[in-house]
């Protein structure tokens, strides 16, 4: 294990560097460090929306710039991006991480394109059981006093029962292995109970989306 901090580039080279000094060659890479953000927008600083962003999408492009050169020497090799179902649906007092995962998405898209023979996955899970929850950060600038208090109170309540109830990581690490031993994986990856419905919401008016989206979450 090698300790990696994809907010700092100098972290990210080292890291790279220290496995290419062992192996010789970087064969797959899963870009799974995250972090979430949450509160209202009004009441969220600079600083904290930077870190939703650096940590969630600046932090894979570290990593992706840090190991394309050894890959495309190569001439090949496999980029594995962890985003989420909020990419397609906007999240109620979540909005900043739902925007970095879908930045991510379409970084992803546009670096397939560059970078072939390369392959560039994009796998989205849904709600699932893990340490996310307890390690979501409120913005400082919410308070009791906030006019938001109770939408938001319901809102990240409801998020986190689901994330609790949510499903077992083990079966996004199998869907890992699956993908890296496919020839031919395809461009994304939709897991977790949501995601038909997250497919369907394609097909519907953006306004009645959001309408349902406020639904599932109480508000």
């Amino acid at each position: 294990m090698l300790p990696m901090d994809v907010t700092d580039d100098e972290s990210v080279r080292k890291g790279v560097a220290a496995v290419l000094k062992c192996t010789g060659r970087i064969d797959v890479v899963i870009n799974n460090a995250g972090m979430g953000v949450a509160g209202p927008v009004e009441e969220t600083s600079d600083n904290e929306a930077w870190l939703q962003m650096n940590t969630n999408f600046m932090g894979p492009f570290r990593v992706c710039r840090a190991v394309l050169p050894c890959m495309r020497q190569k001439g090949k090799g496999l980029i594995i991006f962890v985003s989420s179902l909020a990419a397609e649906v906007g999240l109620p007092f979540q909005a900043l991480y739902s925007a970095s995962k879908a930045a991510l998405n379409n970084f992803a898209a546009g670096l397939q394109i560059e970078c072939l023979p390369i392959k560039v996955v994009v796998v989205e899970p849904g709600d699932i059981h893990t340490p996310f929850t307890e390690h979501r950060i409120m913005a400082i600038g919410h308070s009791s006093a906030s006019s938001y208090k109770e939408r938001c109170r319901t809102a990240i309540r409801s998020q986190e029962e689901a994330e609790r109830k949510g499903g077992d990581p083990k079966k996004i690490a199998s869907l890992m292995w699956r993908i890296i031993q496919s020839p031919s994986p395809r461009f994304c990856y939709r897991i977790g109970p949501d995601a038909a419905l997250v497919g369907l919401g394609r097909l519907l008016p953006p306004r009645l989306v959001q309408k349902l989206v406020a639904s599932n979450y109480g508000l």
